[in-house]
C-alpha cells in the first residue's frame, strides 16, 4: 500500500466522521427514545433529539471535510515523466537521423510545447 495523496487523506477522514457520528448519534437516538417510551420521561426524550443532532451534525461535518471538486482535480506530477527538454531532444535526434522530416519535427515540437 502507498503513500495516499492529501486527498485521500481528506476522504478517509471525512468519511470516518461521518460514520462514527452516525453510529453514536443513532445509538444515542435509539437509547433515548427506548427509554422515553415506557416513562414517557423528558430527560430521555431530550437525549433522543440530542441523538438526532449528532447525526445531522455528522452529515454538516462530512460536507464541509470532504475534498472539494477544485481540490480534487489537482493534478499530481509523474516523477517519472520525460522532461519537456528530453522530449525536444529526443525529437533533435530523431530529425537529425532522418527518422523526422523537417515537417514532421515542426509538428510533434509544437504538440509537446502546448502540453
Amino acid at each position: 500500500m502507498g503513500k495516499k495523496s492529501n486527498i485521500e487523506r481528506k476522504k478517509d477522514a471525512a468519511a470516518t466522521t461521518l460514520i462514527v457520528g452516525v453510529v453514536c448519534g443513532a445509538a444515542t437516538a435509539l437509547i433515548g427514545f427506548a427509554m422515553w417510551i415506557p416513562n414517557y420521561d423528558r430527560v430521555n426524550w431530550g437525549l433522543t433529539g440530542f441523538g438526532v443532532v449528532v447525526v445531522l451534525l455528522s452529515f454538516i461535518a462530512w460536507g464541509v471535510m470532504s475534498p472539494k471538486e477544485d481540490e480534487a482535480s489537482e493534478t499530481i506530477p509523474n516523477e517519472n515523466a520525460p522532461s519537456v527538454a528530453d522530449e525536444l531532444s529526443k525529437l533533435a535526434t530523431l530529425k537529425d537521423n532522418g527518422v523526422l522530416s523537417e515537417e514532421e519535427f515542426q509538428t510533434l515540437k509544437a504538440k509537446i510545447l502546448n502540453q
